[in-house]
């Protein structure tokens, strides 16, 4: 019995030498997070004095500006950008590319869902030329995941060519490359520290581009697991479509504060609408309008003021002609048609904005002055 005991035991230890000769992570599953090259210590000590001296500056949002010049998304963060299919999140996107660029700055957009003339297009009736789009754009489409290596390309690559801001669209489209479960927490957080968090590292704002949650209770949370909110260390917003973007339509999509870590804009918070208002010969603007508070309460007659201070103002700074019938639908504000009528011609009886005879006949809405709201 002692002879078969020691040779059990003689095996046993040939089987542990041969286990501690495989490679590290050559067991893991796929998913699995094994890689430590490059990866300093995270159990430093962080040294608090910078923000005890009175020197640390609270984060602020710096891209996608509305038309009072604050931003939404925070450079050096993680930020997310949500909604259902077809609401318009796509045209959010290439709407803070076009100011960045326009601006100056460098942006890397990874497109796993759309295709390079589509975005080209956008860019251009954005008011981009090819030239601004050739040298701010950098656009990947890759077909494979995001290994180690990819993401360490990526980092040096943001690095040194100084992009300010960087897109994933889409999350879901990233997650299936890499065979990752959106539903389930082990796969999605491990996911989101190798992936999204060294490239928000390098200082620029990484959006990630998601579809909302089909749960009805929670609209303002992403599809899947909880920890994509987690990893949010800038700001997420829900994209609502209340009228849909369109051709010879215009439109509106309503923009949602779902999360800010850093309590610029409050949950649940209205914080913009982006506005596509279409002019004669196919002349378009897109404006980020900041929303304003309505009257609380039955105000009626406080309402139509209200509402026509919006005309005013709407008129006043859309590059392109609108008609009545587009200001009307283009508005943002909560209030019956029949109001929003009453309150444009409030505006134009006040002489405030005045209809214009404009080309092929049709009568568009023009700026005299401030719309005098003491009254």
């Amino acid at each position: 019995m002692t002879n078969l005991l020691d040779a059990a035991a003689q095996v046993l230890n040939e089987i542990d030498k041969g286990f501690d000769e495989v490679p590290r992570g050559a067991l893991a599953t796929p998913n699995e997070d094994t890689s430590t090259e490059g990866d300093p210590s995270t159990w430093d000590r962080i040294d608090l004095g910078e923000v005890m001296a009175g020197d640390y500056v609270q984060p602020m949002p710096f891209l996608l500006t509305r038309d009072d010049a604050r931003a939404l998304w925070y450079t050096g963060q993680v930020n997310g950008l949500h909604g259902d299919s077809g609401t318009g999140k796509g045209w959010v996107v290439c709407f803070a590319i076009a100011q960045a660029i326009t601006d100056g700055l460098k942006v890397l957009m990874i497109d796993l869902e759309d295709v390079p003339t589509s975005i080209v297009a956008r860019l251009r009736l954005l008011g981009l030329c090819d030239a601004q789009i050739t040298h701010g754009l950098d656009y990947r489409r890759p077909q494979s995941g995001f290994t180690y290596e990819a993401v360490q390309r990526l980092t040096s690559e943001i690095a040194q060519g100084g992009h300010t801001l960087v897109v994933i669209d889409s999350l879901g489209e990233a997650f299936a490359l890499d065979s990752i479960d959106e539903n389930k927490d082990a796969d999605v957080g491990p996911w989101l520290r190798r992936v999204a968090r060294p490239l928000a590292d390098t200082g620029a704002a990484v959006v990630l581009v998601d579809h909302s949650t089909k749960a009805s209770d929670n609209p303002l949370h992403p599809s899947g697991s909880k920890r994509k909110r987690a990893a949010i260390g800038g700001a997420s917003y829900l994209i609502e479509a209340p009228k849909p973007l369109k051709k010879g339509q215009g439109g509106r999509l309503k923009i949602t504060c779902a999360k800010d870590r850093h309590g610029n804009y409050a949950r649940g918070e209205h914080v913009g609408d982006l506005v596509l208002a279409e002019g004669p010969d196919d002349r378009l603007s897109f404006t980020l309008y900041t929303p304003e508070a309505k009257p609380r309460g039955d105000q009626g007659a406080a309402d139509v003021v209200f509402v026509a201070a919006k005309f005013v103002r709407m008129v006043k700074e859309t590059p392109v002609p609108l008609s009545k019938r587009t200001a009307v639908s283009m508005v943002a504000a909560k209030v019956r048609t029949d109001t929003k009528r009453a309150a444009l011609d409030y505006a134009i009886s006040a002489g405030a904005i005045a209809e214009q005879l404009g080309p092929r006949g049709a009568k568009n809405l023009v700026f005299i002055r401030d719309l005098d709201t003491s009254k």
